[in-house]
């Protein structure tokens, strides 16, 4: 770039701009995080226990997940 004011093209990958979009500051994407969390927690709760059957004789017990995504 010669000068601060110099327009140039931007890569297809980049969006919207949220600079001043409160949504995007730390302390509020922190905050759904938990909230987010919290609510994802209740419904584990909520799922009736159920044996591993990878461990000999269900000896150990989960919750079983109602999303797929990995984590336990």
């Amino acid at each position: 770039m010669q000068h601060a004011n110099q327009k140039f093209d931007l890569p297809g990958w980049v969006g919207e701009e949220v600079t001043g979009d409160p949504r995007y500051r730390k302390i509020n994407m922190l905050t759904q995080r938990i909230v987010d969390l919290r609510e994802s927690q209740a419904a584990d709760a909520a799922t009736p226990a159920t044996p591993n059957t990878s461990f000999p004789h269900g000896l150990v017990w989960h919750r079983a997940k109602s999303e797929g995504n990995g984590h336990m």
